[in-house]
């Protein structure tokens, strides 16, 4: 029973929920962690059990209820003016810039942020990107099960009615770590929810729509 641990902020708020509650799933999650290129090579091949994978990547009959996603700006996925390239980690952001026609570097993930937080000006956020384009928000990322679901649905179910609080000592030395101050972290997690809804799937079936037809004529 393996939970894999992609290693961004922006699954701050997961981590501390699985610490809490979770103990014993957490050192497991320490132990399986990766970009979210390498989580989703292992979830294809079943290493894992359950992980939140790109969500070009997630099964299409699988349920979601649980998912990262944002409402316009997210701050960590960006397109940095220059030559095209993409994001060796990524997999969903690369394509949201082709389907976006957006040109230039993909960065995601912290680097990504740190980007923004110093050359805002300089980037374009896919998520603003998308959400101006198609008044939805964009879904990055899927929580997704091979195994023990009973258990990870329950996981699901409750982490979501939390309200994570980040102790004051652990964001002070994330941020130590990361270079960036608190105000800057909470306002970036501010931006990140985890429910998946209605908008959110019909977002998700635009995306995979959109990625399909971009390939077929590429």
């Amino acid at each position: 029973m393996i939970l894999a641990n992609i290693e961004y902020l922006n699954l701050l708020p997961f981590k501390l929920f699985i610490k809490k509650y979770y103990p014993s799933l957490y050192k497991i999650m320490l132990h399986h962690k990766g970009t979210p290129k390498e989580i989703n090579k292992k979830f294809k091949n079943r290493r894992i059990s359950s992980a939140f994978i790109s969500s070009i990547k997630s099964k299409r009959n699988q349920k979601i209820t649980m998912g990262i996603s944002a409402k316009g700006k997210v701050q960590s996925v960006l397109v940095l003016k220059g030559e095209n390239k993409k994001d060796n980690n990524s997999d969903t952001s690369n394509l949201l810039a082709k389907v976006l026609n957006v040109q230039g570097e993909v960065v995601i993930g912290d680097r990504a942020l740190k980007v923004y937080l110093k050359q805002e000006k300089s980037s374009i956020d896919l998520g603003e990107y998308w959400f101006n384009r198609y008044n939805l928000p964009f879904v990055f990322a899927t929580f997704s099960i091979n195994t023990h679901k009973k258990l990870y649905n329950k996981i699901q179910k409750k982490f979501l009615k939390k309200k994570i609080k980040i102790p004051f000592y652990i964001s002070q030395n994330i941020c130590l770590e990361k270079d960036i101050k608190r105000v800057e972290l909470l306002a970036y997690l501010n931006l990140i929810y985890y429910n998946i809804n209605y908008k959110e799937l019909k977002s998700l079936k635009i995306f995979r729509y959109l990625a399909k037809k971009k390939s077929k004529f590429n």
